[in-house]
């Protein structure tokens, strides 16, 4: 499989979301498992989301935002808000 962008979700031991997203397209799918597996970020579970062009991410928390677009529109997101 070909290196790509890649966004995943992923729980820690301590239960919080972490997201990940590899906008440069430095991992291929098994790469990118490897290397959480491997990494300190303590990991209990992960779900690869996407791969490729349309990978992005739009995170606004209160006064803070960060954009990292895609290259292509995706027709679907997902969107997580606090309860």
């Amino acid at each position: 499989m070909a290196r790509q962008a890649r966004t995943a979700i992923a729980q820690d031991r301590d239960g919080r979301v972490v997201i990940i997203v590899c906008p440069q397209g430095a991992f291929t799918l098994r790469g990118l498992a490897i290397y959480l597996l491997g990494s300190n970020l303590e990991l209990d579970v992960a779900l690869n989301l996407d791969g490729g062009a349309s990978t992005g991410l739009s995170l606004r928390l209160g006064k803070e935002r960060l954009e990292i677009p895609g290259l292509l529109p995706v027709p679907a997101v997902i969107t997580i808000s606090p309860a």
